[in-house]
Order: C-alpha cells, then structure tokens, then sequence
C-alpha cells in the first residue's frame, strides 16, 4: 500500500487492542496512520469537538459504558452524516452476522485474524467499503435491543420421558461414544442420554457452553481454576480436571472474556 490511511480502533479490551496494533505494525509496512481507544467515551468527546479525522473506524459491538450501536446513535446525534467508513469487529452469535449481512455493513470477527485483517484494507483500497447510512445505524439499533432470550431449560430424554434440566445447573457434558453424560450442581446428580456431545454443543453453545475437548463440553460458570500444566487444564467446580486439547488460545480468550483477572 503506498497511501496513507488513518485508522481508529475502538475496543475496551486491552488484548484486541495490542493484538490490532501489532498486526498494523507488522504487516502494513508503516502506510498507516493508527490511533486506538480503550473508552468509548473518550472518543466520543474527541469526536465531538472536531479534533479526529480518520478514514476507517473499527468499532467493537461489546464495549462500556457504551456499546458500539450507542456509540454510532450518539454520534449521529452531533452529524447525521459520516466521512469514514466503518468496520464492526464482533464476537457475536450467528443472528448478529446475519444483521450484519442484511444491512451490508462490514464486519471482522473476533478474535482477529491477521489475513481477514488484511484482506480488509485492501477491501477498503478498492472502495468496496461503503459508508455507513444513519439508517442502518437505527436498524441496527432494533435489531440488537429486541429480545433474544437464551433457553433457561433442557428437555433430557430418558426412558420414562423427558426430564427438565435448569441449563444453569449444568457443570459439564462428557461423551461416552453416542451418549453424553450430563452432570450437575445439584449434589452430583449426573444423566447418561442418548445424544452425542455434538447435539448438546449445538444446544448449549448460546448459553455459552465450550468445547474445550473431543469428550468434553463445559458451562464456564461452573470454573474453579484453570492451570497451565499440560498445556492447559482447567478444574471444575466438582473437581473434574479436564485438559485443553482444542483451539486452545481461543478457548482461555471465551473463558477470560467474561471474568475479570487481576
């Protein structure tokens, strides 16, 4: 790339900030004029007063005290119009990428790789980018504040019926060929049902539930340590150790996405 393109990167979380400026500064041979924002806040006051200017902002969905969407509706308040183009960077479930793709917006998921990373700068090169329109802001905004409630239940079955299992409750899935044990909080109550780990993953994966393992699905919740021996373990709260064995970098990044390390 031989012209210049000044980049904003709007994330709360320090790792997608390092891994973003790491990946600019190693990749894009110094054409990139980068600034990144750990607030949201603090780039709106920039904004505001007139002090940025910036070609492409990149802009995390999940972030506080405002989300993306709000940080977008607020900024629309002060210019309904944009002179930047936009990229969401999300870590969202299928129907945000389909509120994505319905209202052409472009959009990385997360965690970052570098080669969709490049492959957006030079999307943006060619001005395959569009600029984002206030509308679609607003339908974004429905789209992302209707209710999506995740199911609170699982209907097991077993020889007599169905039992009715409060998802919470579950500490961890452990296949057996094609059945799966289901073991829960409630004084070391276990199910041997006649599903496979898969069915359940595809169950329990919007209740945030990892593969970490072949054999093994886990409810994050239910954590009590996790190690670094072996590569990887992590310790349930019934005491089951259970190694890392699957993507692991991105399995510690789900689990320490919701858990505040010190």
């Amino acid at each position: 790339m031989t012209d210049s393109i000044k980049i904003i990167y709007v994330d709360d979380e320090d790792h997608s900030l390092d891994t973003f400026q790491y990946m600019i500064e190693k990749n894009t041979s110094g054409a990139i004029l980068f600034k990144r924002y750990k607030r949201p806040d603090l780039f709106l006051e920039e904004w505001k007063q007139g002090e940025l200017s910036f070609d492409l902002l990149f802009l995390d969905i999940e972030m506080f005290p405002l989300n993306g969407i709000q940080l977008l509706l607020e900024m629309k308040k002060i210019n309904s119009t944009f002179n930047f183009d936009l990229v969401f960077l999300t870590a969202y479930d299928d129907f945000a990428l389909d509120a994505f793709r319905h209202n052409a917006i472009d959009y990385l998921l997360k965690p970052l790789m570098i080669d969709d990373f490049l492959g957006c700068l030079e999307k943006w090169k060619h001005k395959k980018i569009q600029k984002i329109d206030p509308i679609q802001i607003e339908l974004l905004r429905v789209l992302f504040d209707a209710p999506h409630k995740k199911p609170e239940q699982l209907a097991v079955p077993t020889m007599d019926g169905y039992e009715i299992i409060e998802i919470r409750k579950i500490i961890r899935c452990e296949a057996e060929r094609n059945y799966s044990h289901i073991y829960l909080s409630d004084n070391s109550k276990s199910f041997l049902v006649s599903k496979n780990l898969k069915e359940l993953e595809n169950a329990l994966t919007c209740n945030g539930f990892l593969r970490i393992h072949h054999s093994h699905l886990i409810n994050p919740t239910h954590l009590k340590r996790v190690l670094k021996t072996d590569g990887g373990i992590v310790e349930m709260i019934d005491n089951t150790k259970i190694r890392i064995s699957r993507n692991k970098n991105l399995i510690l990044e789900s689990i320490f996405n919701n858990i505040s390390k010190i």
